[in-house]
């Protein structure tokens, strides 16, 4: 996370790494948001899945891919090619890959639990 986080950072405060293109240079600075939320959100991602993995989860995981990989093309289509939206459009939509699966994955091992945990809290308040 430290170093998707890093990364993150040079879009946006050291383009000049990148390329000595000024045009470059000013076209990559609006990326740097959508790479960090993506990079933020790749650890829990990945460390669900591979508790989901772990749990034998399949049918779950597989859904989640089929859902995902059915979703994704389709946005991105609108969202860059039909609306001619910038390159932008195209990082968030990894942004929002990665929260979709994060939100599936994480839910799936913790819902339950946090459901459970405030309903016992309610009844030991009432």
């Amino acid at each position: 996370m430290v170093m998707g986080s890093l990364a993150s950072m040079v879009p946006r405060f050291f383009p000049q790494l990148v390329t000595n293109d000024r045009v470059v240079q000013e076209a990559v600075r609006p990326l740097a948001l959508p790479l960090l939320v993506g990079a933020l959100l790749t650890a829990p991602v990945a460390v669900s899945e591979g508790i989901l993995l772990a749990k034998r989860e399949l049918g779950y995981l597989a859904s989640v891919y089929v859902l995902s990989t059915a979703l994704l093309p389709p946005a991105l289509i609108y969202g860059v090619k039909l609306v001619k939206g910038p390159v932008v459009n195209v990082w968030w939509g990894f942004a929002i890959f990665q929260l979709f699966r994060a939100i599936c994955f994480t839910g799936r091992l913790w819902g339950t639990k946090l459901l459970f945990a405030g309903r016992s809290a309610v009844k030991k308040g009432a």
